[in-house]
């Protein structure tokens, strides 16, 4: 340690007596800290939205290609010709006949009951018996859908109709992890091996954050720290609403009071909460107001990660290789 660091590790000991030299304390902050960044989870890549039907229909038609091993599987006629709301057709390998209804959506549109229904309606009419149909959308996951969708299928299992799936926009999102180089052809992303590096730049970030741990001594000893680590334990525990209402009312007392240091942990940790809570959109808007506070690893690896929720890999992997090289 350098003699500034050692004279101001000296007088937060004199404010803190008993903290800095209690091993116990000591020990139990940095298992803290290590398990909030282990507890990290692996990152999914997450792509953009297809900017029109053409482009999300052939993202379908090229993912469920390769995910259900059908090479023949095509589009069915075109614009203007009778299609009973079927966009994809093809056969599997059991001979069963699988079709896809793809459904475009503005962001923030959901995927209602009635267009579901309305789809169910018209595939009844098909000429041909189909055995799975799929309506997949670019609106977010709705569990009420996935229950209709189930109702549905039981009642066409007992008539000998159609199995029903919806997939959402979630799920074509994680069914990209497994083919990523496709999404990439619509969605203006990275390709499968720009993705791997990607993943593998940032995991690698966050182990080498683990290192600079056994010197967090001077840097969590104060109260605020100790109370910001006190409330993203609760995210930990699976409750991060606790952690966001401690962490507002850490703001609160605080206010005015508080470093840049401070600010960055806290935005930090409401965005861990908001990333429990699958709001990947506030996340995001956390993460990245977080970065202007710091400029340290673990700052750079949360700009990354807030990229890749935007969906703009690139970007994501640019930060990716960049952080990692610092801290190498």
């Amino acid at each position: 340690m350098c003699p500034a660091m050692t004279r101001l590790a000296t007088r937060r000991r004199s404010r803190h007596p008993g903290w800095a030299d209690d091993p116990v304390r000591r020990s139990c902050v940095r298992r803290q800290a290590a398990r909030s960044l282990e507890a990290m989870p692996s990152i999914a890549l997450r792509f953009s939205r297809p900017a029109n039907e053409q482009d999300f229909e052939l993202l379908c038609l090229e993912l469920y290609k390769r995910e259900w091993d059908m090479p023949d599987f095509q589009r069915l006629g075109r614009r203007g010709h009778e299609q009973w709301g079927i966009d994809l057709i093809g056969i599997d390998d059991q001979r069963l006949l699988r079709a896809v209804q793809c459904k475009l959506h503005e962001e923030g549109k959901k995927l209602t009951a009635s267009e579901v229904n309305d789809t169910v309606s018209k595939a009844k009419t098909f000429p041909k018996q189909i055995s799975h149909l799929t309506i997949a959308t670019t609106a977010p996951r709705d569990p009420n859908l996935q229950l209709l969708a189930m109702e549905i299928s039981a009642s066409h299992i007992r008539e000998g109709l159609f199995r029903l799936n919806v997939a959402s926009w979630d799920d074509l999102n994680e069914l990209s992890q497994r083919w990523p180089e496709v999404a990439g052809q619509f969605t203006g992303s990275p390709t499968a091996e720009q993705g791997r590096q990607i993943l593998v730049a940032i995991d690698s970030l966050r182990s080498d954050l683990l290192g600079p741990i056994r010197d967090l001594g001077s840097v969590v000893e104060d109260s605020v720290d100790l109370e910001i680590d006190q409330a993203a334990s609760f995210i930990e525990q699976g409750q991060p609403r606790v952690a966001i209402v401690l962490l507002e009312r850490i703001e609160r007392r605080y206010e005015g009071r508080l470093t840049g240091h401070h600010h960055f942990r806290l935005l930090a940790n409401r965005g861990n909460a908001a990333k429990a809570e699958e709001d990947f959109a506030l996340a995001t808007r956390y993460y990245l107001e977080a970065r202007r506070h710091s400029d340290g690893e673990k700052a750079r690896y949360l700009e990354a990660l807030a990229h890749l929720f935007l969906g703009d890999l690139a970007k994501a992997h640019e930060l990716g290789v960049e952080s990692h090289k610092v801290v190498q």
